[in-house]
């Protein structure tokens, strides 16, 4: 690359006259300071192409010959408009070799040219410094002329983007930022590689620049001529310089001075580290201190300026210079004022492994930052021990990497706590970035805080490699499990490397998996003790975390930490170390059944879901599991996934794994169709109205009610505590739904798929010996009887007439809506592969024809029992008090002695009157009562069994 000319001449940039008194100007002292910058500018260039890398070194070479011509032959090429030409700028001899390199046919022709569309090229950040690594980054400023048009400027913007693309097809990572000086001024850097890295931190990134920046060709910064006593007068000062004619404007770019930096900027600038923490804690943690250095009160001067006074100084030893080293003393001063050396510890550990450097290893070349090290590694007196295990870094196993992140997380959380408080201590500044705060917290919390059933991430960029060739399951107790590293029986166990307990096999595997120790190349054992667990099923659970946590995990955007945790995808683990058929198979009842729905298999309708494990992963990148078991580990896990995934318009992926011997698959399917179903339309729909939704399971049922951010289940322990639950008024626009498999006796789907709240509905199903009724009423309350069945029209008369006089009496006394005539519909069996249906009937006319043995009768409910029951009939009273406690003989025996000519049929109540009636009485309740008197009253006459 062109090496600035030292020699003072025209070219310098400085006017003829020596010395202007009265401007404080001195021409030989600029031409001595210039020598300095450029001589410290043409020192750390070198130093940095000696310490990077072949590929990184050619890069930095050719880069500004690339921005200076377009040539089709060259990295970046787009076309011949794009804006182009450095000032003052001439590639050497290095520069035209790396160029023929990369492209043999390349031959470069020096042109004259009136303008220069670019002024300057800068690298700046940790490149020439002891902070420069293998893995750090280049970062280039790119200053281009102000009056550039749109079109120039977005050219000159993909260009940049092609050559960075080349550099990381070339294994370097490099940023281009182009800007103007004037876009700088105004602290409009624009997104600076993350958001809030730019003009948020204007005057702490323009310090960070003037004290780490190398000029890679063109301009010269004007800062670089101000000397530090005039700092307070910085703009005059230029000013002077410039039309004194001292410096020519078209030799230097003014990007600013820095003289001190506002509060804003430190909260800023801790947020901006913070968010970087989690990628980079080592060099973020010493950042952070700096900030907290830079807040002091009153506050220091900035690192830029201490910087440019060991530059006027001439103290340019690389002890005194070095940029990086210059945050290290910064920080150091300020903890020793602090008397603060545990942290100041941990700092130096983050500042040598920043570096890169292992100086507990041997190198045949040592470059310039050894000895630098070396001597800073003395002053802090660390033992050759403690310098292998830094360098052994990579290599470090778990309990290195525990021991190094808890240290790490407490300056971390202390650091996002100081600064939460320092921002209360200023309401605007709390104001204007409480959203930033807030998002910091949760991506902070998300990856640090520890709870129950979360998996700890232990790697925040501490080892790149904890995985283990070898690990081994240990059920100490059927409630505790350990994992050990390596492979080991009964035996080797007792002494082996213990890395985790748990009480649940999945967390042991999931956190392997999370933080990289159980890879696919892992090999595991198992010891079982007294336990179900099977090796190939621990080694299917394994495969199939791997396949559902792939590493590393996407880390959150910002927009998902602005909201609420959503669940993005989960995994389902049924019966794992449980056989459900176990027991039959000892005693050899493997039977075929066909009844084989795995919630309720074979003639005892048994459930064969017996455990559940969930794991889950939500958008704040939070891995989480959970356990259920016993009978209610299905209705369990409906519950926790409807709290888990809530509103989210989102519907997650879930899985469902089974590894048991018997019926693993029908299990893991028929568990699928349920989740499927509960977190899909029965969730959705329950966010627009309340939903009842009926499971089978066993012998039983589960209602779950959700709605109004509410759920809660109802267990039924067979399909009569099912109708009594199902006797209660549903709320208004409430959906019953069954699971699919839920009812296979009684078609209660169809029933409830009919009806329309307002009517009162009857459905009738035809058996040999007798049919049953089911009414569906105006509140969708269920009332079910059996009687025997002869006509249709003898089957509805005294229904009929029940109704009607139930609907008139509730319509006078309450002032409700007259209800529309009941709709009747037959329950048509399943045949020949096809499905039950409904078919509708119209209500015979001679229903209308009032000739019926009216019974009519009147009570009051008391803790739901009936008392002071009387009768009627044939306009006869019966009651209690005047027949005694056998009246209802009584009324049987007149009943049927009245009607002895119309034969043997039940007897039928057509009226009934009830008082203190709960508020959500409907006619299902009035049909409950007319059926319970009916059954005293033909029990009595000898007409039931």
């Amino acid at each position: 690359m062109t090496r600035p000319s030292l020699s003072p001449s025209a070219s310098d940039g400085f006017a003829d006259a020596d010395i202007d008194r009265d401007a404080g100007l001195d021409r030989k002292q600029l031409l001595q300071t210039r020598k300095r910058f450029l001589q410290l500018n043409r020192e750390r260039l070198e130093r940095l192409r000696l310490s990077a890398r072949e590929r990184e070194r050619e890069l930095i070479d050719l880069l500004p010959l690339l921005f200076h011509v377009n040539h089709a032959l060259l990295p970046g090429w787009l076309d011949m408009d794009v804006p182009c030409s450095i000032s003052d700028y001439t590639p050497g001899q290095t520069t035209l070799q790396a160029a023929r390199r990369v492209a043999r046919g390349f031959h470069y022709e020096k042109r004259a040219s009136l303008k220069r569309d670019l002024h300057a090229l800068y690298l700046m950040g940790s490149t020439g410094t002891v902070g420069h690594s293998g893995d750090s980054d280049l970062d280039v400023w790119l200053i281009h002329r102000d009056d550039l048009s749109s079109e120039g400027i977005a050219r000159l913007v993909e260009k940049a983007r092609r050559i960075t693309s080349y550099a990381q097809r070339e294994g370097v990572s490099l940023h281009v930022y182009p800007m103007t000086a004037n876009a700088a001024r105004r602290g409009e850097f624009g997104p600076l590689g993350s958001e809030h890295s730019g003009s948020t931190q204007h005057l702490l990134l323009l310090d960070e620049f003037y004290r780490s920046a190398l000029l890679l060709a063109g301009r010269l910064p004007l800062w670089w001529l101000v000397p530090p006593e005039q700092h307070d007068q910085y703009d005059a000062y230029a000013a002077r310089l410039l039309s004194h004619r001292y410096v020519r404007a078209s030799d230097v770019v003014d990007f600013g001075n820095v003289d001190r930096i506002p509060a804003a900027e430190f909260f800023s600038g801790a947020l901006w580290q913070l968010n970087k923490a989690i990628d980079s804690p080592y060099k973020s943690v010493l950042k952070l201190a700096l900030m907290e250095a830079y807040a002091q009160q009153p506050p220091p001067p900035p690192l830029s300026l201490q910087f440019k006074q060991k530059v006027y100084r001439n103290q340019l030893g690389h002890d005194d210079i070095d940029p990086y080293l210059l945050i290290y003393q910064a920080v150091e001063d300020h903890l020793l004022r602090q008397g603060r050396l545990d942290r100041l510890d941990l700092i130096r550990r983050c500042f040598y492994l920043k570096t890169g450097e292992k100086l507990s290893q041997a190198v045949t070349h040592p470059d310039w930052r050894r000895p630098l090290l070396q001597r800073r590694i003395q002053e802090w007196g660390w033992s050759r021990p403690r310098l292998q295990e830094l360098d052994q870094r990579r290599q470090w196993k778990l309990e290195r990497v525990q021991e190094e992140r808890k240290q790490l997380v407490q300056e971390l959380i202390a650091s996002f706590r100081a600064l939460s408080a320092y921002a209360r201590q200023d309401s605007e500044l709390a104001r204007s970035r409480q959203d930033e705060l807030t998002v910091l917290g949760r991506k902070l919390f998300a990856m640090l805080e520890k709870r129950a059933g979360k998996i700890e991430r232990l790697d925040i960029g501490i080892a790149p490699d904890l995985q283990e060739p070898a690990l081994t399951l240990r059920a100490e107790s059927p409630y505790q499990f350990s994992l050990l590293r390596g492979r080991h029986d009964q035996v080797s166990a007792t002494s082996a490397p213990l890395l985790k307990r748990s009480h649940h096999v999945l967390e042991l595997l999931a956190w392997a998996e999370v933080n990289g120790l159980l890879t696919r190349r892992t090999r595991l054992a198992l010891i079982t003790g007294d336990t179900g667990l099977r090796l190939p099923e621990m080694e299917a659970l394994a495969r199939a975390l791997l396949e559902l946590l792939p590493q590393p995990l996407p880390p959150p955007d910002d927009q998902d930490l602005r909201a609420n945790a959503e669940l993005r995808r989960a995994a389902v683990f049924v019966n794992l170390g449980i056989d459900p058929m176990a027991e039959r198979t000892k005693q050899g009842l493997q039977l075929v059944s066909s009844h084989t729905d795995a919630l309720a298999y074979g003639s005892l309708r048994e459930q064969l879901v017996q455990s559940i494990d969930l794991i889950w992963l939500n958008s704040w990148g939070e891995v989480q599991i959970e356990s259920f078991s016993e009978g209610e580990a299905l209705p369990q896990l409906l519950l926790a996934l409807h709290q888990r995934i809530g509103s989210q318009i989102l519907t997650p992926v879930i899985t469902v794994h089974c590894f048991c011997v018997h019926r693993a698959d029908s299990i893991a399917r028929r568990v699928t169709e349920v989740i499927d179903q509960f977190c899909g339309p029965i969730r959705r729909a329950a966010q627009t109205a309340p939903i009842r939704y009926v499971l089978r399971l066993g012998q039983g049922y589960r209602q779950f009610r959700l709605g109004d951010e509410k759920i809660d289940v109802i267990d039924c322990a067979d399909f009569a505590a099912l109708l009594r639950e199902l006797e209660q008024p549903l709320p208004p626009a409430c959906e019953l739904l069954f699971e699919p498999q839920a009812i296979s006796d009684v078609p209660l789907h169809l029933i409830y798929g009919q009806r329309r709240q307002g009517a009162v509905q009857i459905f009738f199903r035809a058996e040999t010996d007798r049919v049953d009724v089911y009414l569906l009423d105006e509140a969708d309350a269920l009332a079910v009887a059996q009687q025997p069945f002869s006509t249709v029209e003898l089957l509805l008369k005294p229904w009929y007439l029940f109704l009607i006089a139930v609907a008139e009496r509730q319509q006078a006394v309450k002032g409700l809506a007259t209800l529309p005539e009941p709709e009747l519909f037959e329950l048509m069996p399943a045949r020949d592969g096809e499905p039950a249906w409904l078919r509708r009937h119209a209500l015979p006319q001679a229903l209308h024809q009032q000739q019926f043995f009216a019974v009519t009768a009147s009570a009051r409910i008391e803790q739901h029992d009936l008392q002071d029951l009387e009768l009627q009939c044939a306009g006869q009273d019966y009651s209690a008090l005047v027949q005694g406690d056998r009246f209802l003989e009584v009324v049987a025996r007149d009943i049927l002695h009245q009607r002895r000519t119309l034969g043997r049929y039940p007897i039928y109540v057509t009226d009934l009157t009830l008082n203190r009636l709960p508020d959500n009485a409907s006619t299902a309740l009035f049909v409950r009562y007319k059926l319970q008197i009916e059954e005293q009253l033909n029990r009595a006459a000898g007409l039931l069994s």
